[in-house]
């Protein structure tokens, strides 16, 4: 139906980086749907709109409104999680570090540990989309906090995961983004301390 192309549409266009196309979906899913169901789709909806609202919010783009977009999303998959941990529990860890990367970004420690969370709960169970995430999140959060080599690493495992998944043109950009940003010379020494978890 409508909201499933919307839906798909916003995962593409966040994945992608069109991050205005992904927000206008996200208001055109939320004037159609409650959301309220916690059935897989409605869970795979939020979770899309969270990460929309999460990266409006880090853009700056209506933070009061994104910000509490993403705090009632997040909520919910806090519920979801004491059901049914091993659905949502690495959904929620990816989506707790991609918040406190935003807001509380010197709580360094307990940022990597959610994403490495998120990671290792999504391998479990198989959950390819949240794997790639969770290291790309990842390598955006050290590099801004000038880990470069760290970074790398966890771009480059995200890379093999999004060639892995078949996504081969996401794999593409974010190798295009490591040597757009003069990080090749330093894959080397990642690859050597690279493991597959994230960090």
């Amino acid at each position: 139906g409508v909201l499933q192309h919307y839906m798909v549409t916003m995962e593409l266009c966040y994945m992608f980086g069109d991050l205005d196309e992904a927000g206008r979906m996200a208001d055109l899913i939320n004037e159609g749907n409650s959301g309220s169901s916690p059935t897989l789709t409605a869970a795979m909806l939020q979770f899309l709109e969270a990460l929309v609202a999460l990266a409006q919010l880090k853009r700056g783009v209506q933070r009061a409104k994104n910000r509490k977009r993403a705090t009632k999303f997040i909520g919910n998959f806090v519920k979801w999680s004491k059901d049914g941990p091993e659905t949502f529990e690495h959904v929620l860890s990816l989506l707790e570090a991609e918040m406190k990367s935003i807001t509380s970004p010197s709580d360094e420690k307990w940022i990597i540990s959610r994403f490495n969370h998120g990671y290792l709960g999504a391998e479990k169970v198989g959950n390819m989309m949240i794997m790639a995430l969770s290291c790309e999140r990842l390598g955006d959060f050290l590099g801004g906090r000038g880990r470069k080599t760290d970074a790398i690493a966890q771009w480059k495992r995200a890379a093999e995961i999004y060639s892995e998944w078949g996504g081969m043109k996401k794999s593409r950009i974010l190798r295009e983004k490591m040597a757009g940003d003069d990080f090749e010379r330093d894959i080397q020494a990642a690859a050597e301390s690279q493991s597959k978890t994230c960090i």
